[in-house]
């Protein structure tokens, strides 16, 4: 389960659902993230040769993120009203570091290719490329999100609220998924030593069903 890229966004997810701008909102949502990034590096197959850095860093994002909330616990602080927004943009961190070393992206597409092509050039690109394409995508999510925070102070309706702490980002999600299966069709179709029944989006994906070597 923890290998499939559905599963991205979730601890990020079961944050925004649980934070609340109200006394420990931020904390339990942050514990809740964190057991569900744990439970995804816990049910890895492992076979990518690489450590899930995405998960990893959700952890330790979130465990610090509910300590700040810990020290700071007031409903009216500045984090309890922008744990959504602070939560998104840990997405992006940790996205731009794993470039530094592996592109996070890698811990979920190497499963799909063979190991001889782990390293070609092209391989490669794509990764970069789909971990820039979600880390941009959560930019824009963290700013959607401290949007809907401007605007809770005004005398704005709960439909522009909704608008952007859920529509917004749900799209832009959505957007993300389509380009990302979009660029791996096409490396798919340009690398002739892939199978292309091979589906990095495919919700149905079996390892049974693919040969690896």
């Amino acid at each position: 389960m923890g290998d499939e890229p559905y599963t991205i966004p979730l601890p990020w997810v079961v944050f925004a659902v649980i934070a609340r701008s109200a006394t420990h909102g931020v904390v339990w949502a942050s514990v809740a993230a964190v057991i569900t990034a744990a439970t995804l590096l816990a049910t890895r197959r492992g076979v990518s040769g690489v450590p899930n850095t995405l998960m990893a860093g959700a952890v330790a994002w979130f465990a610090g993120l509910g300590l700040l909330g810990v020290i700071n616990n007031s409903p009216t602080s500045w984090l309890a009203h922008n744990g959504r927004a602070v939560s998104a943009f840990g997405f992006v961190v940790i996205a731009l570091v794993s470039l530094v070393f592996t592109p996070a992206a890698a811990s979920y597409t190497r499963m799909l290719v063979k190991p001889s092509r782990w390293k070609s050039p092209r391989f490669e690109s794509l990764n970069i490329h789909l971990t820039l394409l979600w880390a941009l995508a959560f930019l824009g999510i963290a700013t959607s999100h401290l949007a809907a925070t401007w605007l809770s102070k005004g005398s704005t309706t709960g439909g522009a609220l909704t608008t952007f702490n859920w529509i917004v980002p749900v799209a832009l999600g959505v957007i993300a998924a389509h380009w990302s299966r979009r660029w791996w069709d096409e490396f798919v179709d340009a690398d002739t030593e892939h199978s292309t029944a091979d589906a990095l989006w495919d919700l149905a994906f079996a390892p049974d069903d693919h040969e690896m070597h």
